[in-house]
């Protein structure tokens, strides 16, 4: 089964460079094992959730859950920007 449709994102802003709520150990991992188990994608804007190696215990991160169709949307849009 695929999830299809939809994402959630809390990115990172001017105040929160690492985002502002979410924490990678005890709420980004876990949500994305579950929405990548489901056939969803898990980023922070660049790269996978899983993939981030922490560096502290309350490490916080941006990030974009949800259908993969809509996360490869905003990478491409997020990597444009860089480009500008």
């Amino acid at each position: 089964m695929l999830l299809y449709g939809g994402i959630y994102g809390n990115p990172k802003n001017k105040n929160s460079k690492n985002g502002n709520l979410i924490r990678l150990l005890y709420e980004c991992a876990p949500m994305s094992y579950l929405v990548e188990q489901a056939g969803g994608k898990a980023i922070d804007g660049s790269q996978r959730i899983l993939d981030i190696m922490p560096v502290q215990i309350h490490q916080r991160t941006p990030i974009f859950i949800g259908s993969p169709d809509e996360n490869d949307k905003l990478e491409k849009y997020l990597f444009s920007e860089l480009e500008a």
